[in-house]
């Protein structure tokens, strides 16, 4: 921040990053930063505000007054980031503000502005995106130390490279791959393998299945693949349910005209449960069967010690 205002105003200013500022409301303090900014003829409190504030001009223009009211001085939000048009509606409000290395709007100090703004979305980190579960998947269980193509991934999968590109960031922002140019490719590493890959991987997961509906079993799509209870009933000790459960991609073109049934209303004989997929359970299934890491996560929220037992059963003699 000091740097940037010495780069762009020659003033060298000294920094101190202050407590929370006592007297104000929980949501102006709780995430946010506090600096005092001096030289020998100017002194302004900076407040950075955290990266889950939702903020809006209206809003920030009267915390801006009520900041300066408590301690008297000038004040100037710091974003991470902002886009063309939150800009201009800090100006029109007479916010200041600075976007380090961008943007500065301190009109009692100075105005620098660039038509430079970082479009690209944020990448989380909490949870897997479907496309990027898939993509981790693919390198769970196809990965080697020499490292696989993106767009050997892309074609794969049957994602554009765009997808591919977003699934690989999100993977390397959870430390789960790393990446490497090689002339005009890209290749990714995992940063473990096999089972370890998997248990690294675990707390971003996320369950697979989209929705469940209720057909025949006369009218199920051949693509659908065992999944559920009957796949770990085929896959280990545990006993097949009363209704086979069935799982295929939510983005079958067969699914749109299949016929639902309500079990109250309907004999089960002849009935089977089909799971709409955020993604293709086909690309990783093994005889006919939902793969291990996906049935798994479709359990994540089953308390049942039969099908804890069995998932484990299954994992073990998957074969990675």
């Amino acid at each position: 921040m000091t740097e940037e205002l010495k780069k762009s105003f020659g003033i060298n200013f000294k920094i101190k990053e202050i407590g929370a500022i006592k007297g104000l409301p929980v949501y102006m303090v709780a995430g946010r930063c506090f600096y005092i900014l001096k030289t020998d003829n100017i002194e302004f409190l900076a407040v950075k505000l955290s990266s889950a504030d939702k903020f809006g001009s209206v809003a920030l223009e009267k915390q801006m007054q009520k900041y300066s009211e408590i301690t008297g001085k000038d004040v100037v939000f710091v974003f991470d980031r902002i886009t063309s048009f939150q800009r201009d509606s800090l100006i029109s409000h007479k916010i200041n503000f600075i976007v380090p290395e961008k943007q500065i709007y301190i009109p009692f100090l100075g105005v620098h502005l660039r038509n430079q703004f970082q479009n690209k979305k944020l990448i989380s980190s909490e949870k897997m995106m479907p496309a990027t579960q898939c993509l981790f998947l693919y390198l769970l269980y196809n990965s080697n130390h020499k490292g696989i193509i993106k767009s050997q991934a892309a074609d794969a999968l049957h994602l554009t490279r765009t997808s591919i590109t977003r699934a690989s960031d999100q993977l390397a922002n959870m430390s789960l791959i790393s990446q490497q140019s090689n002339g005009k490719e890209v290749l990714m590493f995992p940063e473990a393998f096999d089972k370890s890959l998997y248990e690294n991987a675990k707390p971003y997961l996320i369950n697979p299945v989209q929705k469940s509906m209720i057909i025949k079993q006369s009218d199920l799509p051949e693509c659908a693949v065992y999944s559920g209870e009957t796949a770990l009933g085929r896959k280990t000790m545990l006993n097949a349910p009363k209704i086979d459960v069935y799982a295929i991609s939510k983005n079958n073109e067969l699914i749109k005209n299949l016929k639902t049934y309500d079990l109250q209303w309907c004999d089960s004989e002849n009935l089977a449960v089909l799971q709409l997929w955020k993604y293709d359970p086909l690309l990783f299934s093994r005889e006919d069967c939902a793969d291990a890491v996906s049935l798994a996560e479709s359990f994540k929220d089953n308390a049942d010690e039969r099908i804890e037992e069995a998932i484990e059963q299954y994992m073990e003699e998957y074969g990675w």
